[in-house]
């Protein structure tokens, strides 16, 4: 799906079976909160913003050796 350029280039049945993905999810693991209510997936830009600063939070919360 590299060839892809945004998240809105996807076929919609494949948009709906990410947010299903992300239902079960939250489903699985009650300490998760994920606002998949919205029923809209961000851009590409705005996740890539996220990327940084998620990868960040999980580095430091990770113990280390």
């Amino acid at each position: 799906m590299g060839h892809l350029p945004d998240i809105e280039d996807l076929e919609h049945f494949f948009r709906l079976e990410i947010e299903h993905c992300f239902r079960i999810y939250v489903d699985l693991d009650p300490g998760v909160r994920i606002d998949v209510e919205r029923r809209t997936l961000t851009d590409r830009a705005e996740a890539e913003t996220e990327i940084g600063p998620a990868r960040r939070r999980a580095r430091s919360s990770t113990p280390t050796g």
